[in-house]
């Protein structure tokens, strides 16, 4: 599956050292992480590359380095040995921007070199905020240096019903579906499908860690939580709108569902883990979405929150499954719970789930197989029953901690993401995992995937780290019907890599493997009989096509030519077809419905007898019909047939009869000669006597 990828350059990083490892603080060379810089900042960029009269001019790499060093993001707060690398990473894209080894970069190849380099964004849909008056590539550069997070992402989110107050239309908006990121940087973007930047919220101004973000789909609100002890929420529109102050720990992640009890007003329940493990529940009623912040100290009160401790240690993930009335809970203590959100605790004789040996990082719900999967630091995925509260099955095959675990439920598959950049598609029918690929980009600063989200209009698994990826998770594969009358038989060529197949109406159709396009058919091959099986030559070469009036052809199938005929006396239906050899000799054998073989010689005649007809005179062969015929040996003349001979304890009992073609004829032939030698030797000894 092939990532459209947007952040740091796309290309090999080498990760940041931390400053207490010994490297004597050397910087290392690495790939640009263009990030964060706004328009007007951009611009500040483009001036660098004019001189005082407006005229483009070259920059050295001194030039270049000097007047992209204060765009360092946090330069202000930055240590020397982060300034350094900064530096050292500028003069690694100048390098590779001087292509020519001229020296000197310009305006021009340095925009180029940064489209080409980050693909998605020479086509914009007119949604994203940029100034109508500068040059197409400033335009779309703007995009990438606003594009992914300067730190990494701590929560997705894919909200589907954003609608005409969202987006603007345009090629590959995707309508009303967007995908969200809220990250360590403090800042919540928000893409369109086709990964375009289609806004950049600083939350709360403050620059704190945002640790969740969540859609909730009544009152069309987008809640991000904040490590600065809020809850802030934004409208369709991602314009800020009211915040909940959390002061009793800080919120890591968030639940919502939707009420429909007739009685109280609430309408929509919010649900915040918090470091302390304890669950906080926010009952909002049906207005709150109307409230308004007039300054930033204003907060919605939310009456009757109840708050309640589940765990001794942080909760990871908290949600609400309808089908069980049930909202969930996670933490690293390794315990899940099922509680009842209207009255925040654990529902009535359930106990916490305590199937992991280490902290619990994630959990998720099958609807269609009514099932838990959750994942942790054990590096397993556990299937569980939330009835029984007991392990249905243990998944196996992750090397690190599993930090996401996801359901796509179309496809009956489990999706399931580590920290060292592994993710696994696992099928639920069967428990296997059905593929296993490796993100092999660096990420920074921390090189590692954090989150991911399923897309169910994509599909597409979104899945993110310091940038953000979307992979194809199933591809669309166009089919039509191809033969006009049921197919009979298909076989498959590794000669010419090609596979050929016949139906019933006598149509032989040659496919290549790599394009999957017909090379060749031919029709009728046995005019108004139907044809009933296939087979190969002994080089794969030629084709054998037998039919329901016993008659078997042999073809050049490359050019529908016909070779000869192979014909019987008495015809019967053919049922299978294939060739053996005996000794130096080849022969095509065909099983009919009269349960003989008929066993004819790899003639150049262009009419072909059969040469012998086995059949079973002995009375202890098959009593029903034979259905199939095989070779024992390549080299040998043992020939299996197989067929249904009765019903015994509504199994049919399937026996195989072995015959030997051509050596049991020889073996006679031997007999009868030494049985004539002999009497002919007894005859002259009596002629002696006498």
């Amino acid at each position: 599956m092939s990532a459209h990828r947007v952040g740091p350059g796309g290309s090999s990083q080498t990760p940041i050292v931390s400053e207490d490892e010994e490297v004597d603080h050397v910087p290392l060379p690495t790939s640009i992480n263009p990030m964060g810089l706004e328009l007007e900042e951009l611009r500040g960029v483009k001036d660098q590359f004019q001189d005082e009269y407006g005229n483009p001019i070259k920059l050295s790499q001194e030039q270049f380095v000097a007047a992209l060093s204060s765009r360092q993001p946090d330069a202000a707060q930055a240590s020397q040995w982060e300034r350094d690398c900064w530096r050292a990473e500028l003069s690694t894209l100048f390098k590779k921007i001087d292509a020519s080894c001229s020296d000197t970069v310009d305006w021009e190849e340095f925009t180029n070199y940064m489209l080409f380099h980050v693909p998605g964004f020479n086509s914009g849909d007119g949604s994203t905020q940029l100034a109508h008056n500068l040059p197409a590539g400033a335009d779309a550069l703007a995009g990438v240096w606003g594009s992914g997070h300067s730190d990494m992402i701590n929560s997705v989110a894919v909200i589907y019903d954003v609608g005409s107050s969202g987006a603007s239309g345009g090629a590959g908006s995707g309508s009303g579906r967007r995908y969200v990121t809220a990250g360590r940087d403090g800042f919540v973007k928000v893409w369109h499908p086709n990964l375009t930047l289609h806004k950049a919220i600083d939350v709360g101004h403050h620059r704190s860690w945002l640790s969740s973000c969540l859609w909730m789909p009544r009152s069309r609100r987008l809640a991000v939580a904040s490590s600065g002890f809020r809850i802030y929420f934004y409208d369709s529109q991602f314009s800020p709108t009211v915040h909940i102050e959390h002061k009793e720990g800080t919120p890591l992640c968030l639940g919502y569902t939707e009420t429909h009890e007739s009685t109280g007003s609430e309408k929509e329940i919010l649900m915040v883990g918090d470091d302390t493990g304890h669950v906080t529940v926010y009952p909002l009623d049906q207005d709150w979405a109307e409230q308004e912040s007039k300054n930033d100290g204003d907060a919605l009160r939310v009456k009757k929150a109840t708050r309640r401790k589940y765990h001794t240690d942080w909760v990871t993930k908290v949600g609400f499954v309808s089908e069980l009335q049930a909202m969930v809970t996670c933490s690293l203590d390794g315990e899940i719970n099922l509680c009842d959100v209207h009255v925040n605790q654990r529902k009535e004789g359930r106990q916490p789930v305590s199937l992991h040996k280490k902290g619990v990082h994630t959990w998720c719900w099958c609807r269609s197989y009514k099932f838990f999967a959750s994942g942790g630091s054990d590096r397993q995925i556990i299937i569980w029953n939330p009835y029984t509260q007991k392990a249905m099955n243990s998944l196996q095959g992750h090397n690190a901690p599993v930090m996401d675990v996801l359901v796509n439920e179309a496809q009956h598959q489990l999706i399931s993401m580590s920290v060292d950049k592994v993710v696994k598609v696992w099928d639920i029918l069967n428990y296997q995992c059905i593929q296993t690929f490796t993100d092999k980009t660096e990420y920074k600063p921390e090189d590692r995937l954090t989150c991911m989200a399923f897309d169910e209009e994509g599909p597409a698994l979104v899945m993110c780290s310091s940038m953000i990826n979307v992979l194809p998770v199933s591809v669309k594969v166009e089919t039509s019907r191809t033969h006009l009358a049921p197919i009979v038989c298909a076989l498959y060529n590794d000669v010419f890599l090609q596979i050929i197949s016949g139906d019933n109406l006598g149509t032989v159709s040659v496919w290549d493997v790599r394009s999957g396009r017909v090379e060749f058919e031919f029709r009728r091959a046995h005019q108004d009989h139907k044809m009933t099986c296939l087979a190969f030559d002994e080089s794969k070469r030629r084709l054998y096509t037998g039919a329901e009036d016993g008659t078997v052809k042999l073809w050049n199938f490359s050019s529908g030519q016909q070779l000869r005929s192979f014909t019987m006396k008495h015809p019967s239906e053919m049922i299978c077809l294939l060739w053996a050899r005996e000794g130096p000799n080849t022969f095509l054998c065909g099983l009919a419905w009269d349960r003989r073989i008929y066993v004819w010689p790899d003639s150049r005649k262009q009419t072909v007898e059969p040469q012998y007809v086995l059949e079973d005179s002995t009375g202890q062969g098959h009593t029903d019909d034979v259905s199939c015929l095989g070779r024992v040996s390549a080299v040998s003349g043992l020939l299996a047939t197989g067929g249904d001979d009765g019903y015994k304890t509504t199994k049919i009992i399937k026996t195989i009869l072995v015959i030997k073609t051509t050596k049991t004829i020889l073996l006679f032939i031997i007999v009868v000669y030494h049985y004539c030698l002999l009497l002919l030797l007894l005859l002259m000894l009596f002629i002696i006597v006498v």
